[in-house]
């Protein structure tokens, strides 16, 4: 449980991130109770998601001032409940990885579900985790607001998922358009993150500085891009974050 003004709450990312680490120790020791251990994880989740259509979608059952408050005019708390492109994509990544480990059919469609959640499209589907912008990027957001943030280190764990998804089926269109489209996004605007010879920026919309350790992660976000998209531009943009480096 996390705990947020003192009191307890189902935590998305968090239940996500500690299946995971469930995955690691399997990985590292073989033993099958971390795999039981993350089905309970994941029946967990899927019992608090909620479904809209054909999508599910896990809520956060909390109001929250985002980065606790820091940042320039951060001033807008999201309301109960809310629901982050973040944690859709950490989830499809544990709902990947347990149809691999079990082949149980159930985690396939469960995936499928928080796949098509990438389709709720903001000002065309309530609620949403991704939109359009003028400029025809296409962006995952962790904090859904009405004048995007656009968090950077949220957005490239979402494409974690997505590509994580797009590996079970490569000749899936769907998934490749998706997933391209998102890598894309990235490589248009992650020059506006930067500030040469500092850290970068956490989102754009409060112009609110990373701290080391999340300047790290986005280091190794953009390696991890180039990796799977082979462009090499973003290989280019994580040697320049690792110089802006303190």
């Amino acid at each position: 449980m996390f705990y947020y003004n003192g009191v307890k709450y189902y935590h998305p990312v968090q239940l996500a991130q500690r299946i995971l680490l469930f995955d690691r120790s399997f990985k590292a020791n073989g033993d099958s109770t971390f795999i039981f251990e993350g089905a309970k994880y994941i029946e967990k989740l899927m019992e608090i998601g909620m479904y809209y259509d054909d999508a599910i979608f896990f809520p956060y059952t909390f109001d929250i001032l985002p980065h606790g408050g820091y940042g320039e005019n951060n001033t807008i708390e999201l309301m109960n409940p809310w629901f982050s492109g973040m944690a859709q994509g950490r989830v499809l990544s544990v709902l990947v990885r347990w149809y691999k480990f079990t082949h149980d059919p159930k985690y396939l469609e469960y995936a499928k579900y928080v796949f098509n959640s990438f389709f709720k499209v903001k000002g065309s589907h309530e609620p949403w985790v991704t939109l359009i912008d003028e400029n025809n990027n296409f962006w995952i957001e962790e904090y859904p607001f009405d004048e995007p943030s656009h968090v950077l280190n949220g957005f490239v764990f979402a494409i974690y998922g997505l590509y994580e998804y797009y590996l079970l089926d490569p000749s899936d269109e769907i998934r490749v358009t998706t997933l391209r489209a998102a890598i894309t996004t990235i490589e248009m605007n992650i020059h506006k993150y930067r500030r040469p010879g500092e850290r970068s920026l956490y989102c754009l919309k409060h112009n609110f500085q990373a701290s080391v350790s999340y300047h790290m992660i986005h280091i190794e976000q953009l390696d991890f891009l180039y990796r799977i998209s082979g462009s090499v531009y973003l290989k280019g943009m994580s040697a320049l974050f690792a110089e802006d480096a303190p």
